[in-house]
């Protein structure tokens, strides 16, 4: 699948940083990421996957879903949901 197939299904997503890339997979624990999967920054009662977003991007996750966009420092795709 490529991000601008999942722009198309989400028009009330925000999407920052776009670039076409090809999503191979989908994951929400950075331990697990693989390079091209779509890494979901999940906010949960006890964790809040935004603080492993680091973790996700140094093993060449294609993109990432978030509840607020973040200023890190690099170029990855970002898309912001509630």
């Amino acid at each position: 699948m490529r991000l601008s197939e999942l722009k198309k299904a989400m028009p009330e997503a925000v999407f920052y940083n776009f670039s076409d890339v090809r999503i191979t997979g989908i994951s929400f624990d950075s331990r697990r990421v693989s390079e091209g999967d779509l890494f979901f920054a999940l906010v949960g009662a006890k964790m809040d996957g935004h603080k492993y977003i680091i973790d996700a991007v140094s093993k060449k996750c294609s993109a990432i879903v978030v509840n607020k966009k973040i200023d890190a420092g690099f170029s990855m795709p970002q898309i912001v949901v509630e």
